[in-house]
C-alpha cells in the first residue's frame, strides 16, 4: 500500500515515508546524518553550559563590585571596572 496514511506522533496527516516503515538497517548516509545531528546537539549543550558559566561569573562580579543602587551594570561596564580594580592593586 504505497503512500498509506498512518497517524504519527505529531498528530498531523503527513504521509509516512517508506524508510520509516521498513525494518531495514539505516543507510550509511542516514547514519552519518544522525551522528552529525548528535554531535551538533552535544556541541550546542556544551556552548549553552559555557555561556551559563560566563553569565554566572558576571553575576558573581556584580555582587563583588561597588556600584550605585538602582544602576544596572552591563558586561562591558563590569569588565571595565574589573580592569580598573586590577590596575589599582
Amino acid at each position: 500500500m504505497t503512500g498509506a496514511r498512518r497517524p504519527n506522533p505529531r498528530g498531523d496527516n503527513r504521509r509516512t515515508s517508506k524508510a520509516r516503515l521498513s525494518n531495514r538497517p539505516t543507510s550509511p548516509k542516514t547514519q552519518m546524518e544522525q551522528e552529525k545531528r548528535i554531535r551538533r546537539e552535544i556541541a550546542n549543550s556544551n556552548e549553552r553550559r559555557r555561556m551559563q558559566s560566563i553569565n554566572a561569573g558576571f553575576q558573581s562580579l556584580r555582587t563583588l563590585l561597588p556600584h550605585h543602587d538602582g544602576e544596572k551594570l552591563s558586561k562591558a561596564k563590569d569588565s571595565a571596572r574589573v580592569q580598573g580594580l586590577k590596575a589599582a592593586t
